[in-house]
């Protein structure tokens, strides 16, 4: 019985020193032998740059992807399974808007009356009263015309062809100052005419 007893001790003792809190190991690098396939929310690769390709992929046609050659360096964007565009990743960087071609498509700032890059040019000297002119500025332009207008006349303003605005002369004797301004959108005609003789004083366009 003392024997068994002084067995049971030994045996205890042998448990508790085995039984002592180790530190946790440390793992300099791990390489999986196995990765999770991308299609199961893994990467597919054991290495960061094959889980990059991996993941930038070959998308189909309507989806996005980058194309990157480290964590921190993504140069190029795929779209769908067509060619590469460019995105250098710079704050400095401009891109290009083509220019709005129907009523379903935002403007183009410089497509706008007074929008940037635009300024009032005096065209006094190659304008006159009774001839058409063209806007090709590639933008809508706006037209201030001032004349001395004789007594019982009046002038009459054209855009396309269409009658939009006119000033006429009061009848009494005496001569007038008029203003006259319109809008021309781009690629129509425009012209003043006059049921008399009145004086162009100046004519000023804002455009581009």
């Amino acid at each position: 019985m003392k024997k068994l007893l002084l067995g049971l001790i030994l045996s205890t003792s042998s448990l508790a020193a085995y039984a002592q809190t180790l530190p946790s190991p440390t793992f300099n690098s791990v390489t999986l032998q196995k990765p999770l396939a991308a299609a199961s929310g893994g990467t597919g690769s054991a290495t960061a740059a094959g889980a990059l390709s991996n993941l930038a992929g070959n998308p189909a046609a309507g989806t996005y992807s980058l194309d990157c050659t480290s964590a921190a360096n993504c140069t190029t964007v795929r779209i769908g399974a067509g060619p590469f565009a460019s995105i250098a990743g710079s704050s400095s960087q401009v891109f290009s808007v083509a220019p709005a071609t129907t009523a379903t498509e935002a403007p183009q700032d410089q497509q706008t009356v007074g929008g940037a890059g635009t300024s009032y040019v005096n065209e006094t000297t190659s304008r006159s009263i009774g001839t058409t002119f063209t806007n090709s500025t590639g933008a809508p332009i706006f037209v201030i015309a001032s004349t001395s207008v004789p007594e019982a006349i009046g002038l009459f303003v054209f855009v396309n062809g269409t009658e939009v605005a006119g000033a006429f002369g009061g009848g009494n004797g005496t001569a007038f100052f008029s203003n006259i301004s319109f809008i021309v959108p781009n690629g129509d005609t425009y012209e003043i005419t006059q049921s008399g003789s009145p004086t162009l004083i100046s004519w000023f366009e804002l455009e581009q």
